[in-house]
């Protein structure tokens, strides 16, 4: 399934990038390292939080068991290696702090831009 959907989704977001108008756009990919979509980023930003918060927010969000999303992570990269290989980390954990630490990585990237 995956490597018929993928495939099509990246594709689109091509062709979708290419009638923006704004000085940059983001790709929201849970699995963006794992599948190797950051060497197509011009910057990388990674958003953490402490585990058990975010295993409480997919709980209150989604239909899934926590072993379920625990299985999950298990597959994904550790916050430690993306972090690594990001430009940039947002620490998710109160709104108002995520809000200043997403403004100033929006003013550093049309910096850049």
């Amino acid at each position: 399934m995956n490597a018929i959907v993928h495939p099509k989704v990246a594709r689109h977001f091509e062709k979708w990038v290419l009638k923006q108008e704004a000085p940059y756009v983001i790709k929201e990919v849970a699995i963006l390292f794992e599948n190797g979509g950051h060497n197509t980023c011009d910057f990388v930003i990674t958003v953490t939080a402490p585990i058990e918060t975010r295993i409480k927010r997919l709980l209150k969000r989604d239909t899934i068991s926590k072993g379920k999303i625990e299985a999950i992570m298990k597959n994904q990269w550790t916050d430690e290696e993306k972090v690594k290989q990001s430009h940039f980390v947002i620490e998710n954990i109160e709104l108002e702090n995520t809000k200043k630490q997403v403004v100033k990585i929006h003013k550093e990237i049309l910096k850049k831009a």
